[in-house]
């Protein structure tokens, strides 16, 4: 006999399984990943540094062994803030995307975050939280440091000249691509960050010819830095490619005199290794990378 189902039942049935349905959105929105891609779309548009890094790809390699006893782990400021906030990046951040552009700061945070606690610390530090965007003096003169999340697991926050710099940073624009595992980390510049690179750690001279690139992008994949210069044309890329020859051999050759061996877990055995060539008006370079190496400059001894 065909069971026969009275209509109150079947409409309960349809409430039960859009229920059903619903919770399981709102819980998938708690549990979202975000690529590489995803993560920098959160942020403004522009023509300006960017950096991605993927924290849990670092920590599930032990790259952030180093960091429990590192000086920022260790500093009164941070301790305070981790006891007020719940929030330490060693182990509740999962990735972040970041902009630079004119001396303010954007990034994008996935990870994990107890709202409540964030905006009590923010009130707490003499700021203040309007709706969902909170605000605070920044230890940077004329800068705000402004945050507000953006769903259960991601955060925008932001420090800039605007207190309210936060609002710019957005839920992200593209759908996962699909194309495979972002890379731990990613920078991308254009031709003229490289002008200056008095900043940056030692050996960083060796990137100036990126000056005269239009844009770079470096990656750090499976144990190698990859840079990739896009160059207004071929014989630029030549070019480019002839002065970081030129560099990396020199530098090989200052060792040599001073009868010091390249070692891998330094940043002399990374550039003396490098290895570069052109594709069209592109410039391609990579250097070998030693998780030792990873551990030293995150921990700050690196040089």
């Amino acid at each position: 006999m065909t069971p026969r189902f009275k209509m109150w039942q079947i409409a309960a049935a349809i409430v039960l399984i859009a229920g059903a349905a619903i919770a399981f959105v709102e819980w998938s929105k708690t549990r979202t990943r975000y690529d590489a891609t995803q993560l920098l779309s959160c942020l403004p548009a522009g023509h300006a540094v960017r950096l991605y890094i993927d924290v849990n790809a670092l920590r599930s390699r032990g790259l952030l062994d180093g960091l429990e006893g590192g000086q920022t782990a260790q500093e009164p400021d941070y301790v305070r803030f981790v006891q007020a906030t719940g929030f330490d990046y060693r182990k509740d951040l999962n990735a972040v995307a970041a902009e630079f552009a004119n001396g303010d700061v954007y990034m994008a945070l996935h990870g994990n975050f107890d709202w409540k606690r964030l905006s009590n610390y923010a009130e707490s530090q003499g700021g203040k939280c309007s709706g969902s965007l909170c605000s605070m003096g920044a230890s940077r003169p004329n800068r705000t440091i402004s945050y507000s999340p953006l769903s259960a697991n991601l955060l925008a926050l932001a420090v800039a000249a605007d207190d309210r710099a936060a609002s710019k940073i957005f839920q992200p624009k593209v759908l996962a691509t699909g194309t495979g595992p972002s890379p731990a980390i990613w920078l991308f510049a254009p031709g003229e960050a490289f002008t200056d690179l008095s900043g940056l750690p030692d050996g960083s001279h060796i990137l100036s010819p990126l000056a005269e690139a239009k844009e770079a992008s470096f990656e750090v994949r499976d144990n190698e830095i990859r840079l990739d210069a896009l160059c207004s044309s071929p014989d630029t890329a030549v070019k480019i490619v002839e002065k970081f020859t030129a560099t990396t051999s020199l530098l090989r050759s200052m060792l040599q005199r001073d009868s010091q061996t390249p070692n891998p877990s330094d940043l002399s055995g990374i550039l003396v290794a490098g290895k570069f060539l052109t594709r069209a008006d592109h410039v391609i370079g990579t250097w070998p990378l030693q998780k030792e190496f990873i551990e030293k400059l995150l921990s700050g001894g690196a040089r």
